[in-house]
């Protein structure tokens, strides 16, 4: 099995494994942190159907620092002004948000995977459920 670490980063390895990068983003209050975005298409069955975003320090690239996961494939995202809230919305109109102050208490496993803090996925509109992709998430001041 080896060292806890190594356990970890082979989890990691398993999460990404054959996703694409869809989108990057920088935090415009942290310079030392980048978000990629990466839809569903990877290997791991637990979480087929599922898009992840990933925290990365710059000073530490081997391995996120946060793995957030989101049902769909996530289409859109962005960060707030002040880079402690991710947004994203998904080819199926779900709009998900992760508060990155919540603790890591709200984390599962050994390996930090973070559901939403919230998301729209409960919500039905006329016909009972979402239809339309979402193109683009913006932050208002």
């Amino acid at each position: 099995q080896g060292p806890p670490h190594a356990r970890q980063q082979q989890r990691i390895n398993q999460i990404l494994k054959g996703r694409e990068t869809s989108l990057v983003l920088c935090s415009g209050t942290q310079s030392t942190t980048v978000y990629t975005v990466h839809p569903d298409g990877g290997e791991n069955d637990e979480l087929a159907g599922k898009s992840v975003i990933c925290s990365w320090e710059t000073y530490q690239p081997n391995k996120p620092n946060r793995i957030l996961v989101c049902e769909g494939v996530v289409t859109a995202c962005t960060l707030t002004d002040k880079s402690h809230v991710v947004i994203a919305g998904t080819d199926d109109g779900v709009v998900a948000l992760w508060d990155l102050r919540e603790g890591k208490g709200d984390h599962v496993g050994n390996v930090p995977l973070r559901n939403p803090s919230y998301s729209t996925s409960h919500l039905t509109f006329g016909n009972g459920a979402h239809s339309s992709k979402v193109v683009s998430v913006c932050v208002g001041s």
